[in-house]
C-alpha cells in the first residue's frame, strides 16, 4: 500500500465543528485515502469501528486516542483482519459518501 498523507484531527477541530461534520469529514478522508487500494467493505468496516461515538456522543473513537495516524491504523487493521478472516473480502456494500 502506498504511503499517503493523513490529516490530523486536533482539539481545535472538536471545538469548531459538530460531531456530524467531523464524522462526515472522517468518512470522506477514509474513502479518499484508501479507495484505490482497498475494498469498499474494508473501508466501511474501518470507518464504522473508528467512528463509533462515546457514551455522551461528544467524540468518536479515533478522537479519544492519544495518537491516531490513519495510515498506521489501517495497516494494523489489515494485518489483524488477515489473521481473523481469509482473503475473500470482495464486493461492495453501501458505503455512501454523500449524505
Amino acid at each position: 500500500m502506498q504511503k499517503k498523507s493523513s490529516k490530523s484531527f486536533g482539539e481545535k477541530d472538536l471545538a469548531k465543528e459538530s460531531i456530524e461534520e467531523r464524522d462526515a469529514e472522517f468518512k470522506q478522508l477514509c474513502w479518499d485515502l484508501f479507495k484505490d487500494d482497498l475494498s469498499t467493505n474494508t473501508i466501511k468496516d474501518f470507518y464504522t469501528y473508528w467512528s463509533e461515538r462515546s457514551s455522551n456522543s461528544k467524540k468518536m473513537r479515533f478522537e479519544m486516542e492519544k495518537v491516531f495516524d490513519i495510515n498506521r491504523r489501517m495497516q494494523t487493521w489489515l494485518k489483524n483482519n488477515n489473521k481473523i478472516m481469509p482473503k475473500s473480502n470482495t464486493g461492495a456494500s453501501g458505503f455512501n459518501i454523500g449524505n
